[in-house]
């Protein structure tokens, strides 16, 4: 029977082995952290939300509401998982991790900030922002950095995965 266990800083969603096997074998877990990963199982096994674990769900509006959460986290975190699960193939429109993928795709040829400083910051001129940034914006040890000078209106407006060098920022040498 499914149930929640807790440490002093997380959570996790044990199911029974019965109900572990009635998850795809490339998704399964031995557990399900409370984040995030425990929509895999309510997405496979929507009647988990019927069960003691989810027994804060003690309506059928509650058990709906919490069934959608689950499925939008799992599509948004978990998209092969979810599509494995539902059928469904989610888009980089509906799907955070795929969004983000597609970005990196995108621009894995284009400099991207990966860090910034504001104007409080030393030799950084007011209404401008210095940013370090990596080809694709990529964080591994060892990867070329390149610092630009970028006005702060325009680096404030940058995307959900951040910011690509413009041909006006300034580069610093």
């Amino acid at each position: 029977m499914a149930h929640w266990y807790h440490t002093p800083e997380h959570g996790y969603l044990v199911l029974s082995p019965e109900e572990n096997a009635r998850i795809p074998a490339a998704f399964r877990l031995g557990e399900y952290e409370e984040d995030c990963a425990w929509t895999i199982a309510v997405t496979a096994i929507p009647m988990l939300l019927e069960t003691q674990a989810f027994e804060h769900c003690d309506t059928p509006a509650k058990r709906a509401a919490m069934l959608e959460h689950a499925r939008t986290t799992c599509r948004d975190y978990f998209p092969e998982a979810f599509a494995a699960l539902t059928g469904e193939q989610p888009m980089p429109e509906n799907s955070v991790v795929l969004a983000e993928r597609k970005f990196h795709a995108d621009h894995a040829r284009d400099w991207v900030v990966i860090a910034a400083v504001g104007d409080w910051h030393t030799g950084v001129p007011r209404g401008y922002v210095l940013g370090t940034a990596t080809l694709g914006g990529l964080r591994a040890s060892g990867t070329a950095t390149r610092d630009y000078l970028i006005a702060e209106s325009r680096y404030n407006a940058r995307g959900q995965f951040g910011y690509v060098i413009q041909t006006d920022d300034r580069a610093v040498e």
